[in-house]
């Protein structure tokens, strides 16, 4: 399973970050016996779906308490999902600048 980062930093839009993110899944879902079920993410449909699953598994990632490969795949995971919610602000901000609540509308 491949870290898709940089991918992820250099994403000219918020569609290539979602493409990415569908690429990752389906990457991370050839080993997923290590996250746990509720920590899946479901079908990504928008920005709003990444700030969603981002906050989760963020949340899920830090009750962790014992290194495990479970908790490894899980922050990874989370990892992913934090750099691409970080990219999809910053390819929105123009738009949020003058559309205030729209990331949050598209849930």
């Amino acid at each position: 399973m491949g870290v898709r980062h940089r991918e992820l930093r250099e994403a000219r839009s918020v569609e290539e970050v979602l493409r990415i993110t569908r690429e990752y899944l389906r990457e991370v879902g050839l080993a997923a016996e290590a996250i746990p079920p509720e920590c899946w993410p479901a079908p990504l449909r928008g920005p709003a779906d990444i700030e969603l699953w981002a906050d989760r598994l963020d949340h899920a990632s830090e009750s962790q308490c014992t290194l495990t490969d479970e908790v490894n795949a899980l922050d990874r995971l989370a990892s992913h999902f934090l750099i691409a919610s970080l990219r999809v602000r910053e390819l929105l901000r123009p738009a949020l600048a003058a559309a205030p609540g729209e990331l949050r509308a598209a849930a």
